[in-house]
């Protein structure tokens, strides 16, 4: 069983095989929602009033019509799917208020290099009005003493570097970084470890790369 069936099986509660075409098209359709990663993410802080509005707004549940001595699975799977008429709306707002106004560009998994062999991060691009915002989360890199701090590029293919965003460490918070160029020219995301030296150059240190894809 692919993960997808596995989804769709629990969210049936029984044996895919039981299902006729619609009532498997209409559970697969959940079940591909609910696997999209966009919708698990951090939302905006607006999402609960939205939320309860709603929900508020939302029609009545049906009539609730269980499995009769028949067989006939439609008699269930209708409370089922009033059920996640409701959850698709939450979702659907948690979406409008997390992406308020920006389009996703695309993720990258970042790697830690020889300096930082346990490092380990994901970064989501956005496309806005402004430019690119970058949401990154970077686990695995501590503090820095003596007035360093961790400095994050974007890299062409011909080598050229374009600094989106300075944070202190890596503990797991999410930093966000913006930057003025495409990520389409300058695909490779990358971390260092600079100090206030005067000197804009990158120190090469670096302690984590990825491919925004």
């Amino acid at each position: 069983m692919t993960a997808d069936e596995e989804r769709m099986a629990m969210l049936a509660g029984r044996d895919l095989d039981a299902l006729d075409d619609t009532e498997r098209a209409e559970i697969a359709s959940w079940a591909h929602l609910l696997a999209d990663p966009s919708v698990w993410e951090e939302p905006d802080p607006a999402l609960e009033d939205a939320v309860v509005a709603t929900v508020q707004a939302a029609p009545g549940p049906l009539p609730r019509r269980w499995a009769t001595s028949t067989g006939h699975t439609v008699h269930w799977v209708r409370p089922l799917l009033a059920g996640l008429a409701v959850a698709a709306a939450i979702v659907a707002a948690v979406l409008v208020f997390n992406h308020h106004g920006r389009e996703r560009f695309g993720t990258a998994a970042l790697a830690g290099t020889e300096l930082a062999p346990a490092a380990h991060g994901r970064a989501t691009v956005y496309q806005d009005a402004a430019g690119f915002r970058i949401e990154l989360r970077a686990n695995g890199l501590p503090a820095l003493e003596d007035g360093r701090f961790y400095q994050a590029w974007l890299r062409s293919a011909a080598g050229d570097l374009v600094p989106v965003g300075t944070f202190s460490k890596g503990n797991g918070m999410v930093v966000t970084l913006w930057s003025g160029v495409s990520p389409a020219k300058f695909p490779t995301l990358s971390i260092t470890i600079e100090q206030p030296d005067g000197n804009q150059a990158s120190s090469g240190k670096r302690v984590m790369a990825g491919t925004i894809g």
